[in-house]
């Protein structure tokens, strides 16, 4: 089916690690340069004004990365909802400023369930003003 349009939010961002000390000295893993704007604006703040956290590129989120940030004690930047998304890990939301565009693809011609997810996406952002 072709794409017809999209019902978007704001994800926060939050990070993997153990504790909630101050990043200095550590390794943030981030996905590769390209990959999102959102995540390079993130980057470009950090190589800009806290040069003293170390950034590690990757290519893909996938388990490896998660088994990764936790195998070698290293912090990494996801969306919040991920929280749930590996069993040793704790997602601490960060309070910086960025967001990431979230949204849902549907078909030109969607379902009869597509549409009643829609109508509450629609009501859901209408009641919370998003």
């Amino acid at each position: 089916p072709k794409i017809s349009g999209y019902a978007a939010c704001i994800m926060e961002w939050g990070i993997v690690r153990r504790n909630d000390e101050n990043m200095y000295g550590e390794k943030l893993m981030l996905i590769h340069r390209g990959w999102s704007n959102y995540a390079d604006m993130i980057r470009d703040e950090l190589w800009r004004e806290h040069s003293e956290i170390g950034i590690e590129d990757f290519d893909f989120y996938n388990v490896d990365i998660f088994n990764k940030c936790e195998n070698e004690n290293k912090i990494l930047l996801v969306v919040k909802s991920w929280e749930n998304v590996h069993p040793l890990m704790k997602v601490i939301p960060v309070n910086w400023g960025y967001g990431i565009p979230f949204g849902l693809l549907y078909s030109k011609e969607p379902s009869e369930k597509v549409k009643r997810l829609l109508r509450a996406i629609k009501e859901i952002k209408k009641n919370k003003k998003v």
